[in-house]
């Protein structure tokens, strides 16, 4: 009764926060703030609004892991950015042993001005239902927008797999969601930055979620935050050195339990 029980739970989860396919924040800066990542300016935009690689100046390079009961969301990622623009690859893997998502992402990002930039990402999905079925393939694609339309105000905008793309399973389809996130950065003070966004989900619903970054020092981050459907809390922690960047983050979700990320990116 106790497995059955956890499965149950197991199953909920997954379908309350989705995996990789998708498309959810699982690095530690967004986990840290809630899960609010689409105006956040790092390297992990290839996975949360790929139009902030734009203001990437240098190759950068990290990888990130989450963990949730025995799942395992693991991901690399790289950004180069050119004259022309930026580019950026990445490739994630969700699951376990019995089930498993992958993502493999190449973007294109390009600044126009100093206040607005934009982003293209074609993805190619895969999926292995169990251990006796073999994994199937699909693709799909993101958009991202970013503009500051004031000094200390920015707003990001984020749609995920916009061309409807699912799964031809062996025994029946799988939809993959249309996810679409909006959300602003303000800055109150030059060391503390509050974040928002809403994000709509084909399969899930709607979610509100809000976070807050204060830099104790330049080198120390600190994070809270929290999110509607499921309920959850979080706080996370930044340490800044030289061209090395770690994160941490922790989470309390309602009915769920905890669950934690850890990133690491450098930057050449």
């Amino acid at each position: 009764m106790r497995k059955i029980t956890t499965l149950l739970i197991i199953l909920s989860f997954l379908s309350s926060l989705g995996a990789s396919n998708d498309n959810q924040s699982a690095d530690a800066p967004s986990l840290g703030l809630g899960g609010a990542s689409v105006v956040q300016e790092n390297i992990y935009a290839n996975y949360n609004n790929q139009a902030l690689l734009g203001l990437i100046e240098t190759p950068t390079i990290a990888t990130s892991y989450s963990h949730s009961f025995s799942l395992n969301d693991m991901r690399v990622m790289a950004v180069l950015p050119v004259s022309f623009g930026t580019f950026g690859v990445n490739v994630s893997r969700f699951g376990s042993s019995n089930y498993a998502d992958l993502k493999f992402g190449a973007a294109y990002s390009r600044m126009f001005g100093d206040n607005f930039s934009a982003a293209l990402q074609a993805d190619l999905l895969s999926v292995m239902p169990s251990p006796s079925e073999s994994s199937v393939y699909t693709f799909t694609a993101e958009l991202g927008l970013w503009a500051r339309p004031l000094e200390d105000l920015t707003l990001g905008f984020h749609l995920y797999n916009f061309i409807n793309a699912g799964y031809d399973l062996l025994y029946y389809e799988e939809d993959i969601p249309v996810n679409m996130k909006f959300g602003l950065g303000y800055s109150i003070f030059e060391n503390f930055l509050f974040s928002a966004e809403i994000e709509n989900n084909s399969l899930y619903g709607t979610a509100v979620r809000g976070g807050m970054e204060y830099h104790i020092i330049d080198q120390v981050i600190l994070r809270t935050g929290g999110a509607s459907n499921p309920a959850l809390a979080s706080i996370g922690l930044g340490v800044i050195l030289s061209g090395f960047h770690l994160d941490v983050a922790a989470q309390m979700i309602r009915n769920y339990g905890k669950t934690g990320a850890v990133s690491l990116s450098y930057a050449f």
